[in-house]
């Protein structure tokens, strides 16, 4: 007979272990889980009485990627157990739901709860019609048949929402990639990206500042050297940064792409590592005032 697990209630409709992996749909599931693993009991258990799923997205497999709740939260993650009828009052929305979560990043954080109330809108939404509002791919050269692209796009999504209301939401997009040869540089977005921003937002204002302040056409990639001249310091002491940053794991670490002798860098890494490494500021380290 399995062990009852006090903190888990007998009425517990959302249970998650350790705040990573599955949701559990019944206490018992869970109960079932920490019996077969016995590691799972020293994590963390979250248990919620009464939320229930409003949708659930599948992807490869058939497994479920991430499930609406009817609190207003979005977890990542598969289910046990799985549903015969999966819920799917968020059909027409799932694309835009879909950047909702690319923009929270809840795979970098503990647990996968989403908390987005704007979703809730979309219920019972009845079509999504999409406009590209901007596009610009800024390409460089790097190596033999390797180009680096920067992609950053704007597009208008309209949800026509079930009580006949239309919902105008604007999505930022911003990638950068690095694809091995043979393969041709991206101009499109997609999987595999050395960096990747996502916002969303309500407000066409605000959208179209984010654009501009964005599309600057800068380098996808850069050396440490360049990086080193725009950061206002010397080649040698970012490349000491770096090298502490992953010496001591940090999660600030740049990756880098390889070609030949070379390695590249997205700016953006490199700058928000520099201005939060150990000790920084006026009149320490190597760094001085930049224009």
């Amino acid at each position: 007979m399995p062990v009852v697990h006090a903190s888990i209630p007998e009425t517990a409709t959302r249970i998650r272990i350790g705040g990573r992996g599955r949701t559990y749909l019944d206490a018992a599931s869970a109960r079932d889980a920490l019996e077969r693993y016995p590691h799972l009991r020293e994590l963390e258990i979250t248990a919620d009485c009464g939320p229930v799923p409003l949708h659930m997205k599948t992807g490869a497999g058939h497994i479920v990627g991430w499930t609406a709740w009817s609190d207003g939260q979005i977890v990542r993650g598969p289910v046990e157990p799985r549903p015969t009828d999966l819920p799917s009052r968020l059909s027409a929305a799932e694309e835009l739901v879909g950047h909702i979560i690319r923009e929270a990043r809840p795979w970098q954080k503990d647990g996968h709860a989403v908390p987005a109330d704007m979703w809730t809108r979309w219920l019972d939404a009845t079509e999504l019609s999409t406009e590209q509002i901007s596009l610009a791919v800024d390409e460089r050269a790097v190596g033999p048949d390797r180009i680096a692209t920067r992609i950053v796009g704007l597009t208008r999504y309209t949800v026509h929402c079930a009580d006949g209301a239309d919902d105008p939401v604007w999505v930022f997009r911003e990638q950068v990639h690095l694809p091995d040869a043979p393969y041709g540089p991206r101009r499109a977005f997609g999987l595999g990206a050395m960096a990747a921003t996502t916002r969303v937002l309500d407000d066409e204002a605000a959208a179209l500042a984010t654009v501009a302040d964005r599309n600057d056409h800068r380098p996808p990639v850069v050396t440490s050297t360049e990086a080193a001249a725009i950061l206002g310091t010397t080649p040698d002491a970012l490349r000491q940064a770096i090298s502490r940053a992953r010496r001591d794991d940090n999660s600030l670490s740049p990756h880098s792409e390889s070609v030949g002798r070379t390695n590249w860098y997205v700016m953006d890494h490199l700058s928000e590592m520099w201005r939060t490494r150990p000790g920084h500021g006026p009149g320490r380290g190597h760094t001085r005032p930049t224009e």
